[in-house]
């Protein structure tokens, strides 16, 4: 058992990491979402543009079909546009 720990123990202090080796690390660039044209302002905010309103835009290709679409505008007074 004492074996083993001192083989893990020497594999740690050994390690290969990148500051170990001189490389530089390797950094992945996030890149946001791509927008959808579609709109949605939330529960009766097209009424009141001028105070403020609350917009939900989903990313592209995850747009609700039109019955979701129609059935968010009949039970929470949310409507959804297309932008140009």
């Amino acid at each position: 058992m004492d074996k083993q720990q001192g083989k893990t123990m020497a594999s740690i202090s050994t390690g290969t990491g990148w500051a170990e080796t001189g490389a530089s690390p390797v950094f992945k660039i996030i890149e946001p979402p791509k927008q959808s044209k579609w709109r949605c302002y939330l529960w009766g905010s097209h009424r009141d543009k001028d105070n403020g309103y609350m917009v939900y835009i989903p990313t592209e290709g995850h747009e609700p079909n039109w019955l979701a679409r129609w059935m968010m505008r009949i039970c929470f007074d949310c409507r959804w546009v297309r932008e140009p």
